[in-house]
């Protein structure tokens, strides 16, 4: 099972979170940390390719999300 876990940066215990995952991301692969940033640029990347349409189908949606789950290991 994974799991996705929502850090709030802003406070001392999400910046001490942060750090350790950070660490520990560097030496396991099975870790893999991404901004939200990140993740809306890679959205905006995949909605503007999209030519023919300013709005993914929900098929295409569905299947740019499973990519993005895929690339995550989640």
């Amino acid at each position: 099972m994974k799991h996705v876990i929502v850090i709030d940066d802003q406070s001392k215990a999400g910046k001490n979170l942060l750090e350790l995952a950070e660490i520990l991301s560097e030496n396991d692969q099975s870790i893999f940390l991404v901004t939200e940033e990140e993740e809306d640029k890679a959205l905006l990347e995949k909605m503007l390719s999209s030519q023919d349409s300013d709005v993914l189908s929900s098929g295409e949606k569905a299947k740019f999300l499973n990519q993005l789950r895929e690339q995550a290991n989640l």
